[in-house]
């Protein structure tokens, strides 16, 4: 097994696959120390939708920790399936905050991939979601 993979499986063993209700610090600690090789793994999380359901591990928990880590990391990278997580997510989820304020939190960086989402999108509470993320 490669580092990569230690990484991932890692990382799924601490977002997935906890008995914690909350992500620990130590755990956030470790995946946050794992740096860059982290976001692959974590935007893999992210991207899988029946992850933020309730019935899912963590109670749907993990996703949104996903989000949190990924705006940490600053993980660029992560913006497209972000913005894409938010089209799809509904403000009435717990994910949607975390998006909404994650996206936030990564900055200036945001600004052109939002507006790019907001010119091509015909979704208005979509592009409501990405007013306020272009409003900060």
């Amino acid at each position: 097994m490669n580092k990569h993979e230690n990484v991932r499986n890692r990382i799924q063993a601490l977002l997935l696959d906890s008995n914690e209700e909350n992500l620990s610090i130590a755990a956030k600690r470790e995946i946050l120390s794992s740096g860059k090789s982290s976001i692959t793994p974590l935007i893999e999380i992210l991207e899988d939708r029946e992850l933020w359901n309730l019935d899912a591990p963590r109670e749907g928990k993990a996703p949104i920790d996903a989000v949190r880590l990924l705006a940490d990391l600053n993980a660029e990278q992560a913006i497209k399936p972000m913005l894409a997580a938010l089209e799809e997510s509904d403000p009435i989820e717990m994910i949607y905050s975390a998006l909404l304020f994650s996206l936030e939190q990564l900055g200036k960086c945001v600004f052109e991939p939002a507006l790019a989402a907001y010119e091509q999108s015909d979704d208005w509470e979509y592009k409501s979601s990405l007013c306020s993320v272009l409003s900060n």
